[in-house]
């Protein structure tokens, strides 16, 4: 049952990254279209089309660089709050009934790792979903 349960929650998580990374991609094509006026200005004033790419593509990441950190640094702050928790109330039952419905709530550093390179494939595939010419 137990293995079950992780095989289920693994899948909850590919489904929640795949939904992640569709969004990202949507938002900025969505973002690129609403800005089309923009780059056919741009290409009318003699505009080279590698230098409009890359300063969208500069644009983008600066933003996404801004939302992954401000998403990653919230979920970092919720683990250490939650484990803080934990650890301020041990051998309570609210604490021992927690513990077993979800286990630790202390990620450690592996987990706060792949919060910083979840930030980062954020912040490349939004750079990589705007046009590179």
């Amino acid at each position: 049952m137990a293995h079950t349960t992780a095989l289920i929650g693994t899948g909850v998580l590919v489904l929640v990254f795949s939904a992640m990374v569709l969004t990202v991609i949507f938002a900025t094509r969505g973002t690129l279209s609403g800005n089309r006026h923009i780059v056919e200005v741009l290409h009318f004033v003699r505009a080279e089309a590698g230098f409009v790419a890359s300063e969208f593509q500069k644009h983008f990441l600066k933003i996404s660089l801004k939302g992954a950190g401000a998403g990653g640094l919230l979920a970092a702050a919720c683990f250490a709050v939650a484990s803080f928790w934990q650890s301020r109330s041990l051998a309570t039952p609210q604490s021992d009934q927690t513990t077993a419905m979800f286990g630790s709530f202390s990620i450690g550093y592996t987990g706060y790792l792949g919060i910083a390179a979840i930030m980062i494939v954020i912040a490349l595939l939004t750079t990589l979903t705007a046009p590179s010419r």
